[in-house]
């Protein structure tokens, strides 16, 4: 009954230590197709959503796997990399193992399709948060969701969402915290949303050996730390990459 949204550019659903973790909307599958058979205002949404789509955010769909022309390991597999640390299949005797057992994959995919094959930025995260929320809550359970992304100052309208993910649909939200600053300004020290808004679990990376390694963002909106260097996990196409960042972290925690 565990459910786990990965709210990121999306998630390679086929890949060979994920694909048996993967989240059934049973209502949709078993539904009648073309019509929203649950009620939660998504239809046919039988293994997560794409609130983003091709371009602008102005045609959704339920196609939350990455842009077609995705290489393996560029910006595409971020989501992929998040999803394996968050609930790769344990005791497969393949790639690696999550330490979550029972825990279903709902991928929700917010970058849209036109952006660039390696780098894609998230475009609609505040949609596939309250997607996510509502995807356990109408599965008669919760929903865990994971932001490995963030920036930008502070917002009533997105605050809100977050409220209404954790005080209506019983979500938890985590949020990674940030990477520091590329330019040494000191930016570790300054705070990002969705991390640093209420009724947000905000994570800062540390290393494997529990230090913190001198780059990643923590401030007073901080509760928790997590690995996030040097982290192996899931890329797309059943391959596999130790990868760094505090997106990392998040999943972790």
């Amino acid at each position: 009954n565990v459910v786990i949204a990965i709210v990121d550019d999306a998630i390679d659903l086929d890949h060979e230590d994920l694909a048996n973790n993967i989240f059934t909307n049973w209502t949709e599958y078993h539904g009648t197709e073309g019509v929203d058979d649950d009620l939660n205002g998504y239809v046919d949404d039988i293994m997560g959503w794409d609130p983003a789509g091709t371009y602008g955010g102005n045609d959704p769909d339920n196609d939350p796997f990455p842009k077609e022309s995705a290489t393996n390991s560029g910006g595409w597999a971020h989501g992929s990399h998040v999803a394996g640390i968050l609930a790769a299949t344990s005791d497969n005797e393949v790639g690696m193992a999550s330490t979550v057992f029972n825990g279903k994959i709902v991928s929700v995919k917010t970058s849209w399709d036109f952006q660039s094959t390696d780098e894609p930025g998230i475009s609609n995260g505040y949609d596939g948060i309250l997607y996510a929320a509502k995807a356990g809550y109408y599965a008669g359970t919760f929903t865990i969701i994971n932001n490995s992304w963030g920036g930008g100052g502070y917002s009533n309208s997105e605050q809100s969402v977050i409220n209404t993910a954790h005080n209506t649909y019983g979500a938890v939200v985590v949020a990674s915290a940030g990477n520091g600053s590329a330019t040494g300004s000191e930016e570790q020290y300054e705070t990002g949303y969705p991390a640093s808004y209420e009724n947000v679990i905000s994570v800062c990376a540390i290393g494997c050996n529990g230090q913190w390694g001198g780059w990643a963002s923590y401030h007073p909106t901080v509760d928790l730390a997590a690995p996030g260097e040097s982290v192996y996990s899931a890329i797309i196409g059943n391959g596999y990459e130790f990868w760094n960042g505090s997106s990392m972290a998040g999943p972790n925690a």
